[in-house]
């Protein structure tokens, strides 16, 4: 009597063992490459077998393999982007590898593939793409450049001069650039202010393309880059274009990351916030004026037929687009007075070089606003219908005019749309504030919570996905960013650092601190700062969690120390990483945005001075809606999500110090929470190793015996 069998048992079998067969094979590839005669040791000089890097990578190559999320935390100096690069090449799928910064992209894609591109068995291809901006819209290009020949002002432009010294000097180069540039990626010029004007007019942006039916569409940089990103094995972006590459999706024309299995998130700790900020909502008056001046310019050039009823359409545009450009300037500066005037001056922080106010807003609040909301969108309306109309009429239009019609057509309503979902402010899942900058106030409605959105929109898409980070468990655990990013079920991994913090740091405590609240903290850090400083004769950076503090500290810090003393706002911070590097015993005193994604290796920089546990401003409308949020699902957003914030950002300030197996430094953290409050020993079991003292005499020894100079 024979037996029977279940063909689905026996086909699941097959697959089973499929998957354990390639899982071996990759495996055993990838130990290859890194043990220590491998492929890696033949072209790198100096190579040395990483037991850290091997756990990763050999964890990488099984999820690869088998699918689903892992979680990997690798400690500075392991070597994690070979760690992962290395089996997701070999297993040869198109991988999307995207990185917390433009300088990682970079590294990663001048650096390290090269390196990877030497090994004859792992032939692949790698192409980088950046956000839209970053490259040049060859159609706005023209417009310029034509109206530049014929010594006119476009009404598009922020410049309405056309002999504006700005144009004078940087359109002749730009228009050189252009005739042969293969990218269109504006980091080719070299010589480009940061902020430009004059690029922003070029840009090629979302909200213009015209998609396929530009004229200049075959030769498009951005079509290029997608036609290249589609042929490449490995993709490089960044979180930025990430995130709004997935908020926008549905659209034809806004997508440009090409479809792919396998996705990599490195700086993945940084990823909730990016998060929020690309799948939220945002309009300012430079959105609304950006559409007003295209419209202008439709007029100006392109002048539309009279209607069948004698109706004169150019003159019903233009008193619908008077009518939406005084409802513009009458609702924006209105919302400016009333957040200039609302928000307190502990609220004030700096971004980069801009001052930056943040004001939370509800239904309520925004209801004396409502009025004038509702007059804009009105207008707005109206302004559609009539282009709307123009565009029925298609016949009567070429091409080139029905194309552009169309796109503002799209543009006008989806501004109406935002203006309607921001001012109603009624949706319990997002929280809704001002911002206020030096160029204008910005409406914004962000997510509470983007746990669900991140799963959905990026991680359940993918078959592989590797989240990866020196900063992803708090005291050990995952938990915390296993909740935060919606990776409940993914594996996980946690490697330490190849770094010995035991001998190459030590962590200074001081135990005579004032609390942070107390009026005398400022002054009791500045003269503990000046202290450090002698005894590392510069060499550091002071980070510091609020701009007020930096300010009262800063002068007392110049007046008493011969150093340099470099102070962030007084230049763009790549240009102040670069001058600290080339300056000998600088300082350099910054907050929060130096705290991440800056390595300066190497004496320049042997100590780490932070003031005050990094907790993020419960005034901040993020972090007090998420506070809200967690306390009415019965949690305990103290501890919850306010600790684990600041221990991320604490580990990520003092992770500036050692970038390498050479470097020695202190790290100082002056404010006495972290010894005299329960919740510190959560900060101390997350940071590094290394031994602790509260002697001054300690921290001399030990830079003393390390200097070299």
């Amino acid at each position: 009597m024979g037996s029977l069998s279940n063909p689905g048992i026996n086909k699941e079998t097959d697959r089973t063992r499929l998957i354990g067969s390639t899982r071996n094979t990759l495996r055993a590839s990838v130990k290859e490459v890194f043990q220590k005669d491998g492929s890696l040791s033949k072209i790198l000089e100096h190579y040395e077998t990483r037991k850290s890097q091997q756990q990763m990578a050999d964890s990488v190559a099984i999820t690869a393999t088998q699918g689903g999320t892992l979680l990997a935390e690798a400690g500075t100096g392991t070597g994690k982007t070979l760690a992962y690069l290395v089996p997701l090449i070999l297993n040869k799928q198109r991988v999307i590898i995207s990185t917390g910064t433009k300088n990682l992209q970079e590294q990663i894609f001048f650096k390290d593939l090269p390196v990877l591109q030497k090994i004859a068995s792992v032939p692949f291809t790698a192409t980088m793409m950046k956000g839209r901006s970053n490259y040049l819209c060859l159609h706005r290009f023209n417009q310029v450049s034509e109206a530049d020949r014929l010594r006119v002002a476009l009404p598009f432009s922020k410049s309405k001069n056309p002999d504006d010294s700005e144009q004078k000097i940087f359109l002749p180069l730009i228009q050189e650039w252009a005739r042969h540039t293969n990218t269109g990626d504006r980091s080719e010029l070299h010589d480009l202010p940061e902020e430009l004007p004059l690029w922003h007019d070029i840009a090629a942006t979302a909200d213009t393309c015209l998609g396929s039916e530009c004229e200049e569409y075959n030769e498009c940089f951005v079509t290029r880059m997608r036609q290249k990103a589609t042929e490449a094995d490995v993709v490089i972006v960044n979180h930025h274009l990430l995130c709004a590459d997935a908020a926008v999706r549905e659209s034809a024309f806004g997508e440009v990351i090409p479809a792919c299995t396998t996705l990599v998130v490195d700086e993945a700790h940084q990823l909730e916030n990016v998060a929020t900020q690309h799948f939220g909502m945002s309009l300012n008056s430079h959105g609304v004026n950006e559409l007003l001046r295209d419209v202008e310019r439709l007029l100006t050039s392109q002048p539309l037929a009279l209607q069948p009823d004698g109706r004169n359409t150019n003159e019903e545009i233009r008193q619908a687009f008077i009518k939406v450009t005084n409802q513009t300037k009458q609702f924006f500066a209105g919302l400016e007075l009333a957040a200039t005037s609302s928000i307190r001056a502990d609220d004030i922080r700096r971004t980069s070089d801009l001052i930056e106010r943040k004001l939370r807003y509800t239904e309520e609040s925004f209801s004396e606003h409502l009025e004038n909301s509702n007059i804009l969108a009105g207008a707005l309306d109206a302004l559609h219908a009539i282009l709307a109309e123009a565009l029925t009429r298609t016949e009567t239009l070429e091409t080139k005019l029905k194309n552009e019609l169309s796109n503002l057509t799209k543009r006008n309503a989806a501004i109406s749309k935002k203006l309607r979902f921001l001012s109603r402010a009624t949706d319990i899942d997002y929280v809704y504030y001002l911002i206020t900058r030096s160029h204008g106030v910005t409406l914004c409605a962000s997510p509470v919570d983007v746990s669900k959105i991140i799963n959905e929109s990026l991680l359940d898409r993918m078959q592989t996905t590797i989240l990866t980070s020196a900063t992803l468990t708090i005291e050990g655990s995952f938990n915390y960013v296993r909740k935060r990013l919606g990776a409940q079920e993914a594996h996980e991994i946690r490697v330490p650092s190849e770094f010995d913090y035991t001998t190459q740091t030590i962590l200074y405590l001081p135990q005579h601190m004032p609390p942070p609240r107390s009026s005398s903290f400022a002054e009791s850090a500045a003269q503990e700062i000046v202290e450090l400083l002698e005894q590392s004769k510069g060499r550091a950076f002071v980070l510091f969690t609020s701009h007020a503090v930096l300010r009262e500290v800063h002068p007392i810090i110049e007046a008493a120390v011969t150093f340099p003393v470099l102070v962030q706002g007084r230049a763009p911070r790549s240009a102040m990483l670069s001058e600290f590097r080339e300056t000998p015993h600088a300082v350099l005193m910054a907050t929060s945005s130096f705290w991440q994604g800056v390595d300066v290796v190497g004496e320049s920089l042997s100590c780490v001075i932070i003031d005050k546990l990094p907790f993020a401003s419960p005034s901040d409308p993020i972090t007090a809606a998420r506070i809200e949020a967690i306390a009415a699902e019965g949690g305990d957003p103290f501890s919850d999500y306010q600790v684990p914030v600041a221990v991320l950002a604490l580990q990520q300030g003092l992770g500036r110090l050692i970038r390498h197996r050479n470097d020695r430094g202190v790290l100082a953290v002056l404010d006495p929470r972290i010894q005299t409050m329960g919740y510190g020993k959560r900060f101390l079991d997350s940071l590094p190793p290394a031994p602790r003292t509260n002697d001054l005499s300690v921290v001399k020894d030990f830079l003393e015996a390390n200097s070299q100079n």
